[in-house]
């Protein structure tokens, strides 16, 4: 299969695991928040903002790292607290979810994201903590405490926090980032200062006020970009699909349809140049979708491959983001305008 493709049976399993897999029972939750002691970016206010956050969806409180400004191996510090949190969830009974926070500067170093001290530029790389958890080998954490009953978000409130990628196979479990910025606004601090940490507290807070029974996390980001036209946050799942949390805590969640709040037009490369009976299953297929689940298919144009171009909520798009052949096009908020050009004449 050519690397910019995916084929038609690997397209529709991606989509039914994002079906399938948003009921999650957690019995245990565990959560870190990362700053260094040396910032300038108020990164102790989003502290709270990120323990407010886990009061609203009933989680534990997290475990504070403030990595400090004598310390000369912070590095280590980091490393023994990820071990730490990952060797307490791999040893709980039932699944447990594991919530790591970072806020202060970011910066973009071999493609690999690090965390940046303020004024003295030192910087700890980021991006093997992602990648060790989407291998689901945490180093320290020794063979027989297995993690693959672990799911893991990342909530990176940093500039340049986009440059995670996905890894496209399947899996039981989830590893989700939700970054504070994106390709078109990598400098997450850019005025109006208004931290991506900052927005979700206040969004979560509002959909418990609105009266939902649950939130999931691609939902909430979706919502939080569409009102952000200064920097544009992104919401990227390495593995698996988004996480919902209802806000009674730890539970069990059946979610029901939620009203999209922002829509994605993306475009999907598939391998084969399907033939007028596939096309027409493949869209039989896609109306067996459920309600919140929708997909609409808006081209289909054929090549030595089929390329087609859809619709759907941006929160849904977010879960096959990063999949070969999938290429976002622009979030929208209105709908495709060509089925009522006549009744605007």
């Amino acid at each position: 299969m050519a690397a910019d493709t995916i084929t038609r049976v690997e397209f529709e399993d991606a989509i039914t695991r994002v079906v399938n897999n948003r009921s999650r029972t957690y019995s245990n939750s565990f959560a870190l928040s990362v700053r260094w002691e040396r910032d300038n970016t108020d990164a102790a206010v989003d502290t709270e903002n990120f323990q407010a956050i886990l009061s609203t969806l009933n989680l534990d409180q997290a475990e504070v790292v403030v990595l400090g400004e004598q310390d000369v191996t912070p590095g280590w510090a980091l490393d023994d607290a990820i071990r730490r949190v990952f060797r307490r969830a791999a040893t709980a009974p039932g699944k447990s979810i594991v919530l790591i926070h970072y806020a202060g500067h970011g910066a973009v170093n071999t493609g690999q994201l690090f965390a940046v001290e303020g004024r003295s530029r030192r910087s700890l790389n980021f991006q093997r903590i992602i990648d060790s958890a989407v291998a689901g080998d945490i180093q320290g954490i020794s063979e027989d405490m297995d993690i693959g009953d672990t799911d893991t978000i990342f909530v990176l409130d940093c500039s340049y926090s986009h440059v995670a990628t996905r890894a496209s196979n399947p899996t039981t479990r989830t590893v989700e980032v939700l970054s504070a910025s994106d390709d078109s606004t990598p400098v997450a601090f850019a005025p109006p200062r208004n931290t991506l940490t900052g927005k979700l507290r206040g969004e979560i807070a509002r959909c418990k006020r609105d009266g939902h029974r649950f939130v999931i996390f691609s939902e909430v980001m979706a919502a939080i970009r569409a009102n952000s036209p200064a920097v544009k946050p992104t919401h990227q799942v390495k593995l698996g699909v988004s996480v919902c949390f209802p806000f009674t805590g730890v539970t069990r969640v059946h979610p029901s349809t939620i009203t999209p709040s922002l829509r994605a037009v993306f475009s999907v490369r598939i391998t084969e140049n399907m033939t007028q009976e596939q096309l027409q299953r493949f869209l039989t297929w896609m109306e067996t979708l459920p309600p919140a689940y929708t997909i609409e298919l808006d081209g289909i144009y054929s090549t030595t491959s089929t390329f087609l171009i859809f619709q759907s909520a941006y929160a849904l798009f977010a879960d096959l983001a990063g999949y070969p052949g999938v290429t976002f096009i622009s979030d929208v908020t209105s709908p495709n305008r060509r089925k009522y050009l006549d009744e605007e004449q």
